[in-house]
């Protein structure tokens, strides 16, 4: 199935998903870490929102949190390295 028949076949929602995550991958690349408030401003989401696409990508590896606990306002987020 090619691309563009695949794109065509998925439901918006799931490609707007997967073009918001693969942004905040792209966001990490730099190696610096970025706090929540930074990725929202990339995606243009709010920050509660972000939250859920980032436990969604720390839950399935490709992005590894770094901070004392959830509650942490200083938690910064990294793309691991199998990205």
């Amino acid at each position: 199935m090619g691309s563009d028949r695949l794109h065509r076949a998925l439901p918006k929602t799931f490609l707007y998903y997967l073009e918001t995550d693969q942004t905040i991958i792209d966001s990490l690349s730099d190696g610096e870490g970025k706090l929540t408030s930074e990725i929202a401003v990339v995606i243009g989401l709010t920050p509660r929102a972000t939250r859920t696409r980032l436990a969604h990508l720390v839950g399935g590896g490709l992005v590894r949190v770094v901070g004392t606990g959830p509650q942490d306002p200083s938690r910064r987020y990294f793309k691991t390295r199998s990205v």
